[in-house]
């Protein structure tokens, strides 16, 4: 995959997408069935638009005790005022339960040779408590 999804895509094209940019494998089974959407080396990441946020934590932490790796959520958005309060959320209940949590802007496409592998096109979510 060389060409980034359209910010309308769905989830599972970002994903994709995301598990191309991190060197990870996209869409991986459990041996209960349950689906990855990314895993890297050192996490199992939940892959989400911001306001689906709810599930993405629980999820990564099933994934990651699951795999063996650190649970993760990627959240998706578009640049929208109104995502900030499901940003906030998610942020303050990934803080506290210890996922990592990032925000990928679909509107922007990141420059993978200035940006640490672990955390291409996104940012550090930060939970204010």
């Amino acid at each position: 995959m060389n060409t980034p999804p359209k910010p309308h895509e769905p989830e599972p094209v970002w994903s994709r997408w995301i598990a191309y940019l991190l060197g990870g494998v996209p869409e991986v089974r459990t041996f209960d069935g349950s689906r990855v959407d990314v895993l890297t080396e050192r996490y199992a990441i939940e892959v989400d638009w911001v306001k689906n946020w709810k599930t993405g934590p629980a999820q990564a932490v099933l994934y990651g005790a699951q795999l063996g790796r650190e649970p993760a959520v990627i959240l998706l958005t578009r640049g929208k005022p109104s995502e900030e309060r499901y940003l906030h959320r998610a942020h303050t209940v990934c803080a506290r339960i210890g996922v990592a949590c990032w925000t990928w802007d679909t509107l922007v496409q990141p420059d993978a040779t200035t940006i640490p592998r672990h955390v291409v096109g996104a940012r550090q979510c930060k939970a204010t408590m």
